[in-house]
């Protein structure tokens, strides 16, 4: 899986100029290491330099590290409700810790 996305930190540099991102190689790679991510099953929007530059909300973001964190899906929440059913996921989305007795 290959993520795209504006490189986070003190100093950020756009998507395409971080080396080492599938960015980087989408704008300036040679033919051989575009042959690693050309396999795509989503069409990139035309103006995708600007598209993958964009910096995410704050809601977005924290929500994005709650998945990974919990290992819930991702997405809009009809989706997300079917995925937990049909794949067993009600325990991700539970709060952690033990339950509180109850009096």
């Amino acid at each position: 899986m290959v993520l795209e996305g504006r490189e986070m930190g003190p100093d950020p540099i756009s998507a395409e100029d971080w080396r080492w991102g599938s960015a980087w190689l989408r704008v300036n790679g040679n033919s051989e290491q575009k042959k690693i991510i050309t396999d795509t099953r989503v069409d990139f929007p035309k103006d995708y330099c600007r598209w993958v530059n964009v910096v995410d909300e704050d809601s977005t973001i924290t929500a994005l590290r709650n998945s990974v964190n919990k290992s819930t899906p991702y997405g809009r929440n009809s989706w997300v409700t079917q995925m937990i059913g049909e794949h067993g996921l009600e325990s991700t989305v539970r709060p952690g810790g033990r339950p509180l007795k109850q009096q």
